[in-house]
């Protein structure tokens, strides 16, 4: 959701904010401020609605300050306006914050009770940074005041905040929302992304849950809320300037659908074990008999990533005898289940590593217990950290809010993991050798499917874009396609989709085909090709507007309306009709002149549930 800059050091911070708040605009844009510390006991504060384009002529060029906080916002608490923008301040305290405070409304009383009644804003944030000044007055000291207030709040927190009399130190803390902390020549920046951080950065230090930091120029300290010192590590930061630049695209999305020939090339990279038809997984923590008493695969994963694992689900049928359950953690979270703990291992699904949901989720299981392993893009995330092992996908940072080369990656990085825990069962792997013929020739494949249909799919983008409404149909593998491309073209485009089992159509969904209705059909060849067909002929009869995607030469050449992908293997097929859907998404949601990358309401890491 939001995001989070800071700075302290020798240069000027209100360019360095700035500068970090442009690169980190895809976590949160209705609304963006600034405070620069430009004397011990002054503050300034810039705040505006709407994103950082708005923000950057209200700030004062004369103004002159070596440390301060920036924050883009998504909105929780409170409309998109300038007062509920961040930063907030108390009379002592500015502070910036992601992540929700469940239990603000109990907090606002008990201030207004003890006599603060000086609120201007309809956010918790406010509440928050009047809870620290309470308690600070209480206790005068500043790391006294921040533990009591991180005590006393539920939910979920990434903050910084400045303290008007305490020059030239920032204070950071987080619980389930990231923080990152970076050091550069003569400075430390704090951000809640690794995408925000400059490119001479030197080395980064991620903080825990229920950790905080005191950070100046040139020292970082890490407590414990019991107030011990943390001994922290720091790496190296593998992000270069390039991977986070659009690359000659207009649009992000776009820049990322082009590159997956090259992000699946790096999540294979290594991975394939010809010798033993399997695959190698440095992260899988699991031994032989520990794998051997797996009954059950459980995956959590919201949105994109959760249709990823539902698409894996019917790939890993052939793969492993371990039957993969995708679940929405959003939903599994708060669902009673018995099972026991050697018999089932899960999986946390999630592009930024820090989906608050399948956080959650993902700890409910550990606190049974249960091996868990994370599939991630994100180095240093949440998820990378408390699971037991993990893949990351190597993709590079994935800036439009809608998720396009993850979700490809995703599902390979399942199918690897599959693989791997048959050898580790002593399951016969020959059957693998197809699979991973098929992984090598993947990136290949896709940058073919993506030469035959992007143009075609652009044409067609004015004419589809004219439709009120999309249903999406697929059989088989094709269905969690069909799940994935609805998802992407009404996040983008902000037209109605939904997706079902072509074989459903007939139980509910038939009564919604009209003129008025435009249908993406899946359709491959193989044992369901005459089926699917069928249904095709019930919508052509009832007037249904359709486009088909299809590998089927011949269906091509006899019906309008149609693009034609080249054929493939039955795990590289699903992946292959994913992308004329992402170009269509992306295409029509140009046609409209949206905000593509930053689609309305939406932010690319939810970290709040």
């Amino acid at each position: 959701m939001c995001g989070i800059i800071g700075y302290v050091g020798i240069s000027n911070a209100s360019e360095q904010i700035l500068e970090g708040l442009r690169r980190i605009e895809y976590r949160g844009y209705d609304s963006s401020g600034l405070a620069l510390m430009t004397a011990p006991g002054n503050i300034y504060l810039c705040k505006t609605k709407g994103g950082i384009d708005s923000l950057a002529p209200k700030i004062n060029p004369d103004i002159r300050a070596k440390m301060g906080i920036g924050h883009t916002r998504w909105a929780t608490h409170g409309v998109p306006s300038a007062r509920n923008a961040h930063p907030h301040s108390s009379n002592e305290f500015t502070i910036v914050h992601n992540g929700i405070v469940e239990n603000y409304e109990q907090i606002k009383q008990l201030l207004e009770e003890e006599g603060f009644h000086d609120f201007k804003s309809e956010t918790d944030t406010e509440i928050l940074v009047w809870l620290l000044e309470r308690n600070f007055l209480k206790s005068a000291n500043i790391r006294s005041a921040l533990v009591d207030t991180l005590k006393d709040i539920t939910g979920t927190f990434g903050i910084a905040f400045m303290h008007k009399s305490t020059p030239n130190v920032l204070y950071v803390a987080r619980r389930s929302s990231p923080v990152v902390i970076a050091e550069v020549d003569g400075g430390h920046f704090i951000a809640s992304d690794i995408s925000a951080l400059p490119k001479d950065t030197k080395r980064v230090t991620y903080l825990d849950d229920d950790q905080f930091a005191v950070v100046t120029a040139n020292s970082l300290s890490i407590y414990d809320l019991n107030h011990d010192i943390v001994d922290h590590k720091t790496e190296g930061l593998k992000v270069s300037s390039e991977e986070v630049g659009k690359n000659g695209s207009e649009h992000f999305m776009l820049k990322e659908i082009l590159e997956q020939p090259q992000t699946v090339a790096e999540t294979l990279r290594g991975r394939i074990d010809l010798a033993n038809d399997s695959s190698v997984l440095g992260g899988l923590n699991l031994s032989a008999d520990e794998a051997s008493r797996l009954r059950e695969l459980v995956a959590v994963g919201c949105g994109t990533a959760h249709y990823s694992s539902v698409l894996a689900s019917y790939l890993l049928e052939d793969i492993v005898n371990l039957p993969l359950r995708a679940e929405v953690a959003s939903e599994f979270l708060y669902r009673k289940q018995s099972f026991s703990k050697d018999e089932l291992m899960g999986i946390a699904v999630s592009q930024s590593g820090e989906t608050a949901d399948t956080i959650a989720a993902i700890n409910k299981l550990g606190l049974m217990g249960v091996s868990t392993y994370g599939i991630v893009n994100a180095v240093g995330s949440n998820i990378a950290r408390i699971t037991d092992g993990g893949t990351y996908l190597r993709c590079g940072p994935e800036i439009a809010v809608a998720s396009t080369k993850a979700f490809t990656s995703q599902v390979v990085a399942q199918i690897l993991l599959g693989m791997r825990l048959g050898m580790l069962r002593g399951e016969k792997p020959a059957r693998n050798r197809a699979v991973i013929k098929q992984l090598q020739e993947l990136p290949s494949e896709i940058e073919k499917t993506i030469e035959m249909t992007h143009q075609i799919v652009a044409d067609k983008a004015k004419q589809i874009s004219k439709f009120d409404n999309v249903m999406y149909l697929g059989r088989g593998s094709l269905y969690p396609v069909a799940l994935e491309g609805a998802l992407k073209f009404k996040e983008v485009s902000y037209i109605p989709a939904e997706a079902h089992p072509a074989g459903e159509m007939k139980h509910g969904p038939l009564a919604l085909i009209d003129k008025k209705m435009l249908v993406v059909y899946l359709l491959r060849e193989g044992d369901l090709f005459e089926k699917s067909l069928s249904n095709l002929i019930e919508i052509d009869a009832r007037g249904g507007q359709t486009l088909v995607l299809t590998d089927s030469a011949r269906l091509a050449s006899k019906r309008d309306g149609v693009i034609l992908l080249p054929k493939s293997g039955s795990v590289n097929s699903p992946l292959l009709f994913n992308l004329p859907l992402q170009l269509l998404a992306y295409y029509v949601a140009k046609e409209k002149k949206l905000s593509i990358d930053k689609p309305r309401n939406l932010a690319k890491s939810v970290t709040v549930e």
